[in-house]
């Protein structure tokens, strides 16, 4: 998993780089032009970071039941319901 991560996160910010060397200098950011350049490189960077969050989050999906905050006493119950105690 810290691989995936590791990859992803090296081509996210290759293709951040080709995005702002593109902007400076459209043959930079291996482009015809500053717009397909832009367009291009900008997506596929804004791809490979979604991809990365989604795989950094996909450990803690199967983590998220078993959470020691929600395990209070009392937390499984439905608000209003409990009994409250008299003075």
């Amino acid at each position: 998993m810290h691989l995936l991560t590791a990859l992803l996160l090296a081509a996210a910010l290759a293709f951040s780089a080709l995005t702002l060397l593109g902007l400076y200098d459209p043959r930079l950011g291996l482009a015809r032009n500053r717009r397909a350049g832009l367009r291009r490189n900008a997506a596929l960077a804004l791809i490979g970071y979604a991809l990365m969050a989604i795989s950094l989050s996909a450990g803690d999906i199967n983590r998220r039941g078993y959470d020691t905050r929600f395990a209070a006493h009392g937390a499984g119950a439905v608000p209003g319901t409990a009994a409250h105690r008299g003075s």
